[in-house]
């Protein structure tokens, strides 16, 4: 059994990936810089982990926790995939010139959503939000960034006199009061982002792609998102369990020289 971590900015995700491919049900934790104690009790409870594998973003800190806790529970060192060692094995044309520029979990996204062999716009809603076009034949053809939900809605009330407000949760398209106003309308803008790319892609390409939606808010953004609309919120770690077949006869040659 292996351990597959999704280390992001904000969020640590993870999930459990058997021998035939097989992955558990997305787990997920917000980190703030450090390894929440809910995730260690958790982490304590699992048993036959061979290996962990950390596809990361976030910090440099939370890695160093995931290590000591690696070899303290299942006496292994994991492995940190990095942007350069999934540019070097991935089975696409990236549009960015320089691929670690584009990001270790939008490259690895970008992988799992490969293996559908049609185009596919994917949205990546975490601390920012992503949008990355793909082919069906694997070429990506590039991507759009917007600030996250909470960025976007913290950029507002910094950048003006609004006074602070709890963050309402919104099931109407019109606000009521200042901060159902301002969620709804963090939701609307990624939307309607979403519905002119897919317009744009599907001029460009002959075909509506096929949308993705992802990441820590991809549920909370999925209802005001042009259907059809499918939710995939570990297409990350799904990407990483990929890349980590890839690397493994490498590692293996490495071994044997």
């Amino acid at each position: 059994m292996q351990l597959m971590i999704d280390l992001g900015n904000s969020a640590l995700k993870w999930a459990l990936c058997d021998q035939n491919g097989t992955m558990s049900e997305l787990q997920r934790a917000l980190h703030y810089g450090a390894l929440p104690v809910d995730v260690l009790a958790a982490w304590s409870e699992l048993s036959a982990i061979e290996q962990v594998y950390v596809a990361a973003v976030g910090s440099p800190a939370v890695v160093a926790a995931i290590a000591q806790v690696s070899q303290a529970c299942w006496g292994c060192s994991p492995q940190i995939i990095d942007s350069a060692m999934v540019a070097k094995q991935i089975p696409l044309r990236l549009a960015y010139a320089d691929p670690a520029q584009l990001g270790l979990d939008r490259q690895l996204a970008l992988w799992a959503a490969q293996a559908l062999a049609v185009p596919v716009l994917i949205v990546d809603a975490g601390t920012a939000i992503t949008y990355d076009l793909l082919t069906a034949d694997g070429k990506h053809l590039g991507g759009v960034i917007l600030p996250g939900l909470k960025l976007m809605r913290e950029s507002l009330l910094q950048g003006t006199r609004i006074p602070p407000h709890e963050a309402d949760t919104v099931a109407h398209p019109w606000g009521t009061n200042t901060g159902t106003a301002i969620n709804a309308a963090t939701l609307h803008a990624p939307a309607a982002l979403a519905e002119r790319l897919l317009h744009t892609s599907q001029q460009q390409l002959g075909a509506r792609p096929r949308l993705i939606v992802t990441g820590g808010d991809a549920e909370q953004l999925q209802p005001w998102m042009p259907p059809p609309v499918e939710l995939q919120p570990d297409l990350v770690l799904r990407g990483l369990a990929l890349a980590v077949e890839c690397f493994k006869p490498l590692a293996s040659g490495h071994r044997h020289r």
